[in-house]
């Protein structure tokens, strides 16, 4: 029987018998007994911790324990969650209705998480783990129970009707450590009323928060390819795709990047140029580029991520291998229809970099934003003007941002409220390090305000907004596609402005605003870029929307 559907079966079953009063986990309180006393010394277990039960039906571990013997094994005055598929009103604390493969929690909300006798009933276990490491805290711990054949390495098909997996011991400590999870732990527990061994394992998730890639052997025990993720990029614009290579440096993979000119801001880290793609592009959008001499990285490549809109052509098979392209700027956003055509029938997902640019026909699209160096790029939260607010506005286009617009408002909102503002705003080009220092002499930036860049829809924000804000700057700019991003990413740490009125009233509120407040914002703002769009964050995403698939 297909899984879907013996999933789909054992829930129906579940449903009728789980809930009903006289149900086997209610005739065995004495066995819940045992488990709940595992938890008694757990640091999750406190005044003021948070923990969630993963598929806890009707409360059987917290309140059936707790009504009927008088025994619970959290402090009652910790803030219990539970959460499962089936609908209950005698969960003894919140309960919401959900997946356990999509939790509707926020990120680093629990300090533990529990699931007992449940992980065998998932469709997808592999989905769970990522799902609980990604609500639990740093430092927070995982508890799970799972019944387990004798066979410590085998894994013996379940005739439970409710159960779709089954587990060894060793199948479990790789979802622990393939997750990301630390410190692990187990006991085994012996029921005589239970056909298999219970183990109870317990872990962490540290502040090594990513999980680290492991390479793909062959059968002789040698890597597969020599190179996990290789990046290929003519113009790596605002150096993003070098930020890109770090995420997956950060996550443990083996990879390298080339690209076919230096970038004019004199960045101090880029990627490596490489001779094959020196040379001057056949077209802009997308960008193809005549590149000989390129094949041999190619072939030894398990995944080739093509960035900036860049078609590397060269004498290689590219329906055979594992590629993605990513596109973040004028080339795809001039022209998505010739783009589609050329890397859509080779590729097997688009990572989509601003919100303007979804749904124009990329195949398998996924947004995952620039990503910052927050560890580079540390803030300052002091007021450089004293009494008066810097307000800064430095584009690297000024036609594309908007610059007309934002220098009229600004000087139009300084003859309205004199004394109040000092504008050092320049369009000169500087070397990046030189912009940084720009922006930390400023209070308040303003990024961009411009609804097209030529015909097409623009107004999104970039690169300029992310690095302000790191910088410890309240940032205003534009977001047309701003439920997109509260969806995919939660709350928007950034002030928006889409015309010059918009402008003109947040510059306005800001200024009237006394030093504590705005100094919280500046705050905000920082922990809002390290939160969502630091290398470590924008990593754990492209592995959950793309990598992951190939490693």
């Amino acid at each position: 029987m297909p899984l879907k559907q013996k999933w789909e079966k054992a829930q129906k079953s579940y449903a009728k018998k789980v809930l009903q009063k006289n149900s086997l986990l209610t005739q065995n309180l004495e066995n819940l007994i045992v488990i709940s006393d595992l938890f008694k010394d757990y640091s999750f277990c406190g005044e003021g911790k948070s923990v969630l039960d993963v598929a806890c039906g009707p409360g059987y571990i917290g309140g059936q324990i707790c009504e009927d013997v008088g025994y619970f094994y959290l402090d009652k005055r910790q803030n219990l969650y539970g959460c499962d598929l089936l609908e209950n009103n005698v969960f003894p604390g919140e309960f919401k209705k959900c997946s356990a493969e999509n939790i509707d929690f926020s990120n680093d909300f629990f300090d533990g998480v529990t699931c007992v006798l449940s992980l065998d009933h998932f469709l997808n276990p592999h989905k769970v783990f990522q799902e609980i490491y990604r609500i639990l805290k740093r430092d927070g711990e995982f508890f799970l129970a799972i019944q387990i054949k004798h066979d410590k390495k085998k894994s013996v098909c379940s005739t439970h009707p409710h159960h779709i997996h089954s587990f060894s011991v060793e199948n479990i400590k790789t979802l622990f450590e393939r997750t990301g999870f630390q410190n692990l732990d187990s006991t085994l527990v012996q029921f005589d009323d239970y056909e298999n061994n219970v183990y109870f394992f317990k872990a962490m998730k540290t502040k090594k928060s990513l999980r680290k890639h492991e390479p793909i052997l062959d059968k002789a025990g040698l890597r597969e390819k020599p190179i996990d993720v290789l990046f290929l990029a003519w113009d790596d614009n605002c150096n993003t795709m070098w930020r890109f290579w770090q995420c997956a440096v950060s996550l443990g993979l083996n990879s390298i990047m080339f690209k076919g000119r230096d970038h004019p801001f004199g960045y101090k880290n880029q990627s490596p140029i490489h001779p094959s793609l020196a040379n001057q592009p056949l077209q802009m959008s997308p960008t193809v580029v005549m590149a000989p001499g390129i094949e041999t990285l190619l072939q030894s490549a398990t995944l080739i991520h093509l960035g900036a809109s860049t078609f590397p052509m060269a004498a290689f098979n590219w329906n055979e291998a594992n590629v993605v392209v990513q596109h973040g700027g004028t080339a795809y956003r001039q022209n998505p229809e010739a783009c589609n055509e050329a890397f859509n029938p080779i590729v097997d997902k688009t990572i989509i970099q601003c919100p303007d640019l979804l749904g124009l026909g990329a195949k398998e699209e996924k947004l995952i934003y620039y990503p910052v160096d927050t560890d580079l790029i540390q803030p300052d939260y002091s007021f450089v003007g004293g009494d008066k607010l810097v307000v800064g506005h430095f584009p690297s286009n000024p036609e594309v941002k908007g610059t007309e617009t934002i220098e009229k408002v600004v000087a139009e909102v300084d003859k309205k409220y004199p004394g109040k503002i000092q504008y050092i705003g320049s369009r000169k080009i500087v070397p990046w390090h030189q912009n940084l220092i720009r922006l930390k002499q400023c209070d308040i930036v303003i990024e961009c305000c411009n609804p097209l860049q030529r015909d097409k829809k623009y107004g999104e924000w970039g690169n300029t907004a992310l690095e302000a804000a790191a910088s410890g700057c309240v940032v205003i700019t534009n977001c047309l596609s701003l439920e997109t991003y509260e969806k995919e990413y939660g709350d928007l740490g950034i002030r928006i402005a889409n015309d010059a009125e918009q402008l003109e009233d947040v510059l306005t509120s800001l200024i009237h605003n006394d030093g504590a407040p705005l100094q919280a914002e500046k705050r905000r703002s920082r922990k809002w870029a390290k939160i969502n769009h630091s290398i470590p964050a924008t990593a754990q995403r492209l592995w959950e929307k793309c990598y992951k698939f190939y490693f």
